[in-house]
Formats: C-alpha cells, sequence, structure tokens
C-alpha cells in the first residue's frame, strides 16, 4: 500500500513538473541571467539560430550572432533583468511569452519594457526564436500636470477666440477654430447646425459682445471639456446669460470647437399665491 502511495504521488510530481509553461518560463529567466551575467555560452544554447531580436528603439533588429555579441562584448550593460506579470500561451512545440522586463542599466534608473517572445522546442529544450520590445511610457507626475494646464489655458484661448471672431465676424479665425464636424445648437432648441451653417448663421451678425465667465475645463487626453456661462448680447438689448456644455478637440496641435449647446437660464418662478399673514 505505502509503495502505492508513493508511486501516485511522484506520479502527481512529474506532471506538475511537467507543465510545458514552466519550461518557457525558466528559458526566460535563464535569458535574462545570461545578459547580465554576459554568458555568451548560455546564450548560444537559450537562443535559436534563427534569431529575430527587435529592441525597443525601433530601430535595431540583430541576429543571434549580432545579439550575443552586444551583449558580451565590453562592460557590462545590464545590472539587472528582472521578469514580471509574464503571461504563456504554449501551442504544441511553440508558446508565446508576454511580459515586462524591469531593465537597470549601470547607473540608471530602473525602467519597464513590454517583451513579446516566440519559443520553440527543440530537442526537449524551449529556445527562444523570436522578440520585439516596446519601451512604457511612464510620464512624470509634475510634468503631466503641467502638460495639462497648458492645455487647459490653450482650450481657454480657444473658446474666447471663437466668441471674440463671432462678433467681429471674422470668419476666417471661425474657420480655424471650428471643427469640420462641429454640431451647434442654440438656447432656442432649434436643429443644430455644423461648421458652415453656423458661420453662415445670419445671427452672428447680431452680437454686441459674447463674454464668458465662470469657465471650467477638463482635459481628458486629446479630448476637453469646457462649461460656462456666455453673457449673450444682442445688439439694442440687455445681456441674456446661457449655460453652454462644449467639446473640443486636438486637432493638429490646435484646439478646436466640435460640439456645443446652449441652454437658457429660467427667470426665478413667482409665486403665484400671495403668502399667508401668520394669525
Amino acid at each position: 500500500m505505502m509503495r502505492t502511495i508513493v508511486l501516485s504521488f511522484l506520479l502527481a510530481a512529474s506532471l506538475v513538473a511537467a507543465d510545458p509553461s514552466d519550461g518557457v518560463r525558466s528559458a526566460a529567466q535563464a535569458w535574462t541571467q545570461a545578459v547580465v551575467k554576459q554568458d555568451g555560452a548560455a546564450l548560444d544554447r537559450l537562443l535559436a539560430d534563427d534569431l529575430y531580436f527587435a529592441h525597443s528603439n525601433g530601430r535595431s533588429v540583430q541576429t543571434k550572432a549580432e545579439y550575443i555579441a552586444s551583449v558580451t562584448k565590453g562592460p557590462a550593460g545590464y545590472e539587472a533583468l528582472t521578469l514580471r506579470d509574464v503571461t504563456i500561451h504554449v501551442y504544441g512545440a511553440s508558446a508565446v511569452l508576454s511580459a515586462y522586463v524591469d531593465t537597470k542599466h549601470p547607473g540608471a534608473e530602473s525602467f519597464p519594457v513590454r517583451f513579446m517572445q516566440l519559443y520553440v522546442q527543440n530537442n526537449g529544450q524551449w529556445r527562444m526564436t523570436s522578440s520585439a520590445a516596446t519601451r512604457l511610457i511612464v510620464r512624470n507626475p509634475q510634468q503631466r500636470a503641467s502638460n495639462d494646464a497648458a492645455a487647459v489655458a490653450a482650450v481657454r484661448e480657444a473658446a474666447i477666440g471663437w466668441t471674440t471672431a463671432v462678433v467681429k465676424e471674422d470668419h476666417a479665425t471661425l474657420q480655424r477654430l471650428l471643427a469640420d464636424d462641429l454640431v451647434f445648437v442654440h438656447s432656442g432648441g432649434t436643429v443644430p447646425q455644423n461648421k458652415a451653417e453656423y458661420i453662415a448663421s445670419p445671427e452672428n451678425s447680431d452680437y454686441d459682445a459674447l463674454p464668458l465667465r465662470d469657465i471650467n475645463v477638463r482635459i481628458y487626453g486629446n479630448t476637453a471639456v469646457l462649461s460656462a456661462l456666455l453673457d449673450t448680447k444682442h445688439k439694442g438689448r440687455e445681456p441674456s446669460p446661457v449655460k453652454t456644455l462644449q467639446i473640443y478637440k486636438l486637432n493638429s496641435g490646435r484646439w478646436q470647437l466640435a460640439a456645443f449647446q446652449a441652454t437658457r437660464i429660467s427667470p426665478p418662478a413667482e409665486n403665484s399665491q400671495p403668502a399667508q399673514q401668520p394669525k
């Protein structure tokens, strides 16, 4: 009985060890260690003869001999190469590995690189046959905040620019500041206008001023949302404030108004019944 239990345990252990993804993972880890140690012999065993190795700079593609020579000759180029977030899909005698490699050059900060690699099994050994790398762009939080502040300022400038151009009937400026697929909804709720219809609208020749106030801008990549009050001043009339929601998109480095909707601000409702006097 004991012998049967031991044999069953050994069989189960061998099945677990036989998981092909474990062999691929071991080959990938051995590759990183061999590069750090500049171990040419180990790399010769771990890399397929027809290796295609594309670096993260997008320009350099090397063969097996070229790659081994580049990482083994001269001073060590890497202090550490650490695999993480590894995903492996095995397809018979081939496997695809996707992972981050935290890359540490001497005297420099570590940075992540995304790798996609193909491994092929040959005589029971997994060998890397192709590798492509993409460097992960990690923005400095201060730089991101600076970029967002600049974008907010640019969107505000575009909003003030197009409203000023409407008052001045400056069609050339409107052509630049309005997106070609503009959707413009007036406060009256009429049918939306496209870019050409809005620029040619007779109503645009009836403004004394269109000052914006209480402007709030939010940036979402290449899209911005602006909300503001627009004090609409028609010629010979009192200003009439409307609430506006405006969508801007970045096009060839310029923020353009892509969508606009205005809502009239209703006056406070008057109490139709007089207040009762306390008895």
